[in-house]
């Protein structure tokens, strides 16, 4: 079963974004008390699996009736009803006067101009266009000049407004609401098409109109089953289920004869679909009434819409609508307008049509209407969605945000009033004139200058041999003076600076301006600067209207998106989000946030931007990660917003963030990698030291084992002392000194008068095995007073 949820109404406000806010204070009382609850919901077992565990107070708001009934067509009294129609066919007839008078006109006049529609300049340029068909496209040029560069804004790696918490505490919460949106936009919504249709609309026909609405879709099995009022285990089970939403009981009825038991008739409940929808809405769809200067303040606001008999027929049998048959019987075939038979020109014509002559294929007008109206007469507007079909109601209910569900964007802004008189079309639109006037002379010009035409005299002349292109053509003259040839149209020179002038105010007057000025090569600009300052003034206007757009449009829509999650979404959400689960509840959403533009923010262009990360990744970080300053998640968020900024949207597969469990992990391994190499290092330290001591002692082991013969150097004979002296000491012992040293240590040391330490005197040989020698003095003077060649 399908089900539309739509959100509608018109309230009176200055500003659309305090309305909104406004509705959602507002709203806070319509959301049950679990989903303001801190404590997530937990979820039982129920009669078909996994559910979602109410609150007492969800439990006890079923079980009881509630003292407000709801605005319906049952519960209105026939006078209410009468008074609510009322104000509807009279705001369907002043919405549909404006329309019909300003709106319409304005909008097929300017389609006809960004078409370049020939039919538009034969009436502009009759005679012109009996020799030339060509036209300008200067409007659809300027618009294809600026709507990718809009469309990007929307669409691109940076959210075009960034949702904020209004407290340092709530910045997560609101991180997490704004990744939802941003799924539901781009993953549940064809949002690109979305953007770049509205946009198309926005500058070509200077209203742009967009649409947001829930969309629950079910699938519903029927079952019957009997029931013991002593069954407590049954009948907790089925009131779980029932409070989570797993079923719905139809019917309840007693068994004849057995008052113990109950027939029980429910459906098993299947969601299938669940999240809003935002669609594009043609401008000749919407019908308002002109009094106020946006249309969340007027007192009438519909979207009309031409559908098929069997579309009311489902609605009905869904039990959305009702009187269906009446409003089928009451209308016959819709009478399209203009602006249909405009852009669908075979609506007119009857075999293009395939009908069965039933009410299934019969087209209705049906008018979805957004209304405040006192129809209780407390003095007070209540806000209301009706949808009718002639003076037919087929649903009347109440519009719990009180305000209306279309957001919309102009080129050109008017603060007086909704639909602009003016846009870019009325401006560009003599300038287009002038170049295709001009450009058409000059094709009429080459065009007769290439086949010029001759005066022939027949007289002289043989007019069949010419016309037949014969290789001799008889005269009876000379031939310069029997065919005369029309001279050359000469072109005014001021033609070409006439078209360089309307292409120099196109750009002027659209900021579409290209990197050449004008149609002279010498004026092109050839440098980098130059080059750079034009399209800078031309980016400084697309981001002045982008921002003008994000405020008016996409704030607004966000808002309202928010609101309809709160209302309509499940307690506890969770979508997918760069290969993770993200989960926000109801409870969550209900919080004030702040809606900032990014648009035109930051470093500018996106390739100064992608520079700029790439000089904070290279250069800044590693300085302020050697300060402690730049984390691991300083990094991690860099390097996404740089992957997102090359159009990479899933940066999870390339880059590691260092708060998942799986970053943890790594950097577990990592330490116990690095407590266990810094053990293998202190233990092959320590290795190294053992073995070094080892070999030590092995050397001194093997040196105390190594067989040795010690003996003094005075034992040994006087000629192998001289040789060893020598050969150690780098002495020159001759064997008269081996024979005075052996007399003096045989006859004893001679005290030195002067009292000189025996000794003193250089010449002494070596000592072996760190014994002390006694001296000998070699080339000196000796004890006696004598040297030693004398002694």
């Amino acid at each position: 079963m399908y089900y539309e949820i739509l959100m509608k109404g018109g309230e009176s406000m200055e500003d659309i974004n305090n309305s909104i806010a406004q509705a959602g204070d507002q709203a806070q009382g319509l959301i049950p008390m679990q989903m303001q609850s801190d404590t997530p919901p937990q979820m039982p077992q129920s009669l078909f699996g996994q559910g979602q565990q109410p609150s007492l107070s969800d439990w006890l708001m079923q079980q009881a009736e509630p003292t407000d009934e709801p605005v319906s067509l049952d519960t209105l009294s026939q006078d209410e009803i009468d008074k609510i129609m009322t104000s509807v066919k009279d705001g369907i007839a002043v919405s549909k006067e404006y329309y019909e008078s300003v709106v319409e006109p304005k909008l097929i006049d300017r389609q006809r101009l960004v078409k370049a529609d020939q039919k538009l300049y034969k009436e502009k340029f009759p005679q012109l266009s009996e020799r030339s068909k060509f036209v300008s496209y200067d409007i659809a040029n300027v618009i294809d000049w600026i709507k990718p560069s809009l469309v990007e804004v929307f669409t691109g790696s940076e959210s075009p407004v960034t949702i904020a918490g209004n407290t340092i505490e709530n910045d997560d919460t609101a991180t997490t609401l704004q990744r939802l949106i941003e799924y539901q936009l781009t993953r549940k919504n064809n949002y690109t098409s979305l953007i770049n249709d509205v946009v198309t609309d926005g500058l070509g026909l200077n209203l742009g109109v967009s649409k947001c609405w829930w969309k629950r879709e079910e699938k519903r099995d029927h079952y019957k089953m009997m029931f013991n009022i002593a069954d407590v285990q049954t009948a907790i089970m089925l009131t779980e289920a029932t409070l989570s939403g797993d079923i719905e009981i139809t019917d309840i009825s007693s068994i004849k004869d057995a008052d113990d038991l109950y027939k029980v008739e429910f459906d098993h409940v299947k969601l299938i679909s669940n999240y809003p929808v935002v669609e594009y809405v043609p401008p000749t769809e919407l019908r308002f009434t002109p009094e106020e200067s946006s249309i969340q303040q007027c007192k009438f606001v519909a979207h009309r819409k031409i559908v098929k008999g069997d579309y009311l027929k489902r609605k009905e049998a869904d039990g959305d609508f009702k009187n269906v048959d009446e409003a089928l019987e009451k209308t016959g075939d819709t009478t399209y307008t203009a602006a249909d038979i405009y852009n669908n020109p075979v609506l007119t014509q009857p075999k293009m049509q395939a009908t069965d002559s039933d009410n299934a294929s019969k087209d209705v007008e049906l008018y979805e209407c957004y209304l405040k109206v006192d129809y209780n007469d407390d003095g007070i507007y209540e806000y209301l969605i009706v949808h009718c079909v002639g003076d037919t109601p087929l649903s009347i209910q109440t519009n719990e945000f009180g305000i209306a569900p279309f957001f919309t964007i102009s080129a050109t802004r008017d603060n007086r009033r909704i639909f602009p008189e003016e846009g870019f079309a009325e401006q560009l639109e003599p300038l287009q004139d002038l170049k295709t006037a001009l450009i058409r002379q000059i094709i009429i010009n080459v065009a007769k200058n290439n086949d010029r035409q001759s005066f022939i005299n027949y007289s002289k002349i043989d007019a069949d041999a010419l016309f037949a292109g014969e290789e001799y053509v008889p005269t009876k003259d000379d031939p310069s003076t029997v065919i005369y040839s029309v001279p050359q149209y000469q072109i005014s020179e001021m033609a070409m600076s006439m078209i360089e002038y309307a292409e120099t105010e196109v750009e002027n007057r659209s900021g579409s301006t290209k990197y050449n000025q004008g149609l002279d090569a010498n004026s092109l600009n050839k440098t980098a600067t130059g080059l750079t300052a034009i399209l800078g003034q031309s980016d400084k206007r697309i981001k002045l209207m982008a921002r003008l757009i994000a405020e008016s449009w996409i704030i607004p829509m966000v808002r309202f998106l928010i609101l309809l999650n709160q209302k309509y979404g499940e307690p506890v959400q969770t979508f997918p989000y760069k290969g993770q689960n993200l989960s926000i509840s109801n409870s969550d959403m209900d919080m004030d946030v702040d809606l900032v533009i990014n648009v035109g923010d930051g470093a500018g262009t996106k390739e100064a931007r992608i520079q700029s990360y790439m000089a904070l990744l290279a250069n800044v970080f590693p300085t302020l990660g050697a300060q402690g300053v730049a984390t691991p998640n300083s990094y991690y968020e860099a390097g996404s917003a740089l992957l997102e900024e090359m159009g990479l949207k899933n940066t999870s597969g390339i880059l590691l963030d260092p708060s998942s469990d799986e970053a943890k992990q790594q950097q577990q391994q990592v330490q116990q990698q690095a407590v266990q190499l810094a053990a293998i290092k202190y233990q092959a330290q320590l290795e190294a030291q053992l073995a070094v001591e080892q070999m030590k002692n092995e050397g001194k082991l093997a040196v105390a084992q190594t067989p040795s013969v010690r003996a003094n150097l005075d034992d040994l004979p006087p000629n192998t002392q001289m040789q060893i002296m020598n050969a150690n000491a780098a002495t020159n012992v001759t064997p008269m000194d081996i024979a005075e040293k052996e007399l003096l240590k045989r006859v004893g040391t001679i005290q030195n008068p002067l009292g000189t330490p025996t000794g003193q005197n250089s010449g002494a040989g070596p000592s072996i095995q760190g014994q002390q020698q006694p001296q000998t003095i070699s080339g000196g003077t000796s004890p006696t007073g004598t040297t030693s060649g004398q002694s």
